[in-house]
């Protein structure tokens, strides 16, 4: 599913079928129900089915580091040869992946020129003016590659954060399609009923239903739940305390 589709879906919940009629204010409300839709799964027992994601890159001949985009989480591994899943394997300290070639070569093995054997992931934090809280992650490899080699490890990125720029995309959203209905998208619907627009207080037990079959899903086995603020318009949602 695209944003711009599920950005509909979530107007729907207020009643709005017209995404270009939709006023600024309820642009936002869909954005904070989309992130916080996100924020409930990266932060899930369960969420390692939907947050994994297999990373793949071309070893440089000559090059034994390769730098990971920033948006990176964790590696999760295995390191492995894309086209046979031979995996590489992990060293226990960044010492013993320096020391690669003297503890298991001897004094005369090669370090160069061969297939990689051995990883290690470096994490660098970035210095210097606005970066000094941006960690770099990088993956090392050794022997240093000789060729151009194909492979590939499990990893998990940040939680996305969209914007309301992001509803005027038409890019997939990224998480795997098979979830987007049954989970991501009964989150969002149920966080959207917190919009000062929802007024139809007969439909939030179905959407709490779902909500709650989706943080069940993900292995929330008590999940924060919003109750009708009497004070307030007919349908507003505040916080359970």
């Amino acid at each position: 599913m695209d944003i711009e589709t599920f950005r509909d879906h979530l107007y729907r919940v207020v009643q709005v079928e017209q995404p270009g009629t939709a006023p600024s204010y309820l642009k936002q409300d869909a954005v904070t129900a989309l992130n916080r839709a996100y924020q409930n799964i990266w932060t899930s027992p369960n969420a390692d089915f939907l947050t994994r994601e297999i990373y793949q890159f071309a070893t440089v001949s000559g090059t034994s580091e390769y730098q990971l985009d920033d948006d990176v989480q964790e590696v999760l591994g295995p390191l492995r040869f894309s086209s046979s899943g031979k995996p590489i394997a992990p060293c226990d300290s960044k010492g013993e992946f320096l020391s690669f070639g003297a503890i298991y070569g001897g004094d005369d093995y090669d370090t160069d020129n061969a297939d990689p054997q051995v990883f290690w992931v470096d994490r660098r934090r970035k210095t210097g003016d606005a970066d000094d809280e941006v960690v770099e992650i990088y993956l090392m490899v050794a022997p240093t590659p000789a060729s151009a080699k194909n492979l590939e490890v499990d990893l998990a990125k940040e939680c996305p954060v969209f914007t309301v720029d992001s509803f005027c995309d038409s890019s997939k959203l990224p998480t795997p399609h098979r979830y987007h209905e049954s989970i991501l998208l009964p989150l969002a619907q149920y966080h959207m009923t917190q919009s000062h627009l929802f007024r139809r207080p007969e439909a939030l037990q179905g959407y709490q239903q779902g909500y709650l079959a989706a943080m069940a899903a993900l292995g929330v086995s008590d999940p924060q739940i919003y109750s009708v603020d009497g004070k307030s318009r007919t349908g507003a949602m505040t916080p359970k305390s």
